[in-house]
């Protein structure tokens, strides 16, 4: 019968007290999503204007970092550091509240003015350097930055589409498709 040897092909389940052996996963990060703010324009464009709003940068897919080993830190810009990119940035998203501020990703072809002491790089290469929290935040920008680059364009129609409830839905103006 089938099921008589399921025993045998059971594993435990690690509790929740035990360290994450994939500290990469976006489900369990600090970041509150702010769900319900994305479709408030007058929230965005405020919160965008914010003194207190933080900015994580992709750079060509690549994420930025400050330091090497185990002094390393993800690159989040306050509000005055990021607003020479948001000129330059092909899109912004929304990511959510992280350590009491709201970050936004920014997307971004080039950085011209990156910190001395830090590098673009793929965050595989940090799983040992960043803490779990900071990894899913910049894997989530990073997402969904790779998002908008490849779906710039309605894969109905071909019609450019446009960034609407904080960066978290493309629509097509041509056809009305929504992604």
């Amino acid at each position: 019968r089938l099921w008589d040897n399921a025993a045998s092909c059971m594993h435990p389940v690690p509790s929740m007290s035990t360290p994450d052996p994939n500290p990469f996963v976006f489900g369990g990060s600090q970041l509150y999503r702010l769900t319900l703010q994305r479709g408030d324009a007058g929230w965005l464009q405020a919160t965008l204007a914010s003194p207190d709003a933080c900015f994580v940068p992709v750079c060509n897919e690549q994420s930025v970092v400050l330091g090497s080993g185990n002094q390393t830190t993800a690159l989040i810009l306050d509000a005055a550091s990021a607003k020479p990119l948001l000129k330059t940035a092909y899109c912004v998203v929304l990511l959510g509240k992280y350590q009491g501020r709201v970050c936004f990703a920014l997307g971004l072809d080039d950085i011209t003015d990156l910190p001395p002491e830090g590098s673009l790089t793929n965050l595989r290469a940090q799983f040992d350097c960043l803490d779990s929290g900071a990894l899913a935040l910049l894997g989530y920008a990073r997402a969904m930055v790779h998002w908008h680059r490849y779906h710039r364009y309605c894969g109905k129609c071909s019609a450019a589409t446009r960034s609407r409830h904080a960066g978290h839905e493309l629509h097509c103006e041509q056809c009305g498709n929504v992604i």
